[in-house]
């Protein structure tokens, strides 16, 4: 049985301690990367499936179902005799006495239940030293095109370094999105083995994401007149809030990788290799860094982390809130 450290696993040495068979009774998932999550999740139910046969699955939302019934059925005997599987989700809003709760099961886990806990921030779990393991699913921007080929791969397909590098900008690092986009993109790809710039061009759809480039100069050039009118093209396109949010902040961090290693000296060449990026798009990247420093880019990231999470736990309109958000980006 695994134990519980203060170290905690990264998704390849989970994926590695699922192949040779070290499974925990409970796992504690954190992290923002949301594709290795459900790719870490899905391997395990595959893993467990493998291994018992059939398997009893469960995903609820804390609060949607109380803790006590929750416990209650990890504990308890399946009728047929097959594994459960619970997953529990935002466990970041546990109440103290639903840690305590939670706590006292973790001491002894049910006999036959796999339980995955998770929370976006490991600062919020508070439960002690218990039978699980930890499992982290940070963000990593910098190595984003790696990470993208090796899903690329996996589906026995390969990119060259110029589609590759069109793809992320048209969609920007969002994983998931760039998974979605990957595989529309090879129900049209059928049996080529191989994916060209020409490629992306011919079925990655333009017309909205063109908005987005443009939007993204306008901030990057705090030009908030085209900005705001862009915006506004956008809404009227029905394009996704998130998804704009999520590509202006890859072109942000994309100028702090760029100054970050010009102030380190590297030539241009160096910088290309180094992100995995063509010359065209290092140029305009240098002529939108110009317009920012440091601190700024600070202030504009964290405008958009506080406006990703008003997107996704309020009641105020989309578009409202990205206006306000745009406005403060150009200042």
């Amino acid at each position: 049985m695994a134990k519980r450290t203060d170290k905690p696993l990264d998704y390849t040495q989970f994926i590695g301690s699922l192949n040779n068979n070290n499974l925990s009774p409970v796992y504690i998932f954190y992290g923002d990367e949301e594709y290795f999550i459900t790719e870490a999740l899905r391997e395990l139910r595959k893993c467990l499936s493998d291994k018992y046969g059939e398997l009893q699955y469960m995903s609820v939302d804390r609060g949607s179902t109380p803790l006590r019934e929750l416990i209650f059925c990890a504990n308890s005997q399946s009728l047929f005799g097959s594994k459960k599987l619970i997953v529990v989700n935002d466990c970041d809003k546990f109440t103290n006495e639903e840690n305590a709760i939670l706590g006292e099961y973790l001491q002894k886990p049910g006999n036959g239940t796999y339980l995955i806990l998770q929370y976006s921030d490991d600062r919020k779990i508070k439960l002690g030293k218990t039978n699980s393991l930890l499992v982290n699913f940070p963000r990593d921007d910098k190595n984003i095109l790696i990470h993208l080929r090796r899903i690329i791969e996996s589906r026995n397909y390969k990119i060259t370094n110029d589609a590759l590098n069109m793809l992320t900008e048209l969609v920007g690092n969002n994983l998931v999105e760039l998974s979605n986009e990957v595989n529309k993109l090879l129900v049209y790809l059928k049996d080529s083995g191989d994916i060209k710039k020409s490629d992306i061009e011919k079925y990655i759809k333009r017309t909205n994401y063109s908005g987005i480039f443009q939007l993204i100069n306008a901030v990057c050039n705090k030009d908030s007149k085209l900005a705001l009118k862009t915006l506004s093209d956008l809404e009227s396109m029905r394009e996704e809030p998130i998804a704009i949010i999520n590509r202006v902040s890859w072109r942000l961090r994309q100028i702090w990788q760029v100054k970050q290693l010009k102030d380190r000296g590297l030539s241009n060449t160096d910088i290309m290799s180094e992100l995995k990026i063509s010359s065209g798009n290092l140029y305009y990247i240098q002529k939108q860094s110009r317009n920012f420093d440091y601190e700024n880019i600070k202030i504009v990231l964290n405008n958009i982390y506080r406006t990703d999470l008003k997107l996704k736990s309020t009641q105020i309109p989309p578009y409202d809130l990205l206006t306000k958000s745009v406005i403060e980006m150009c200042r």
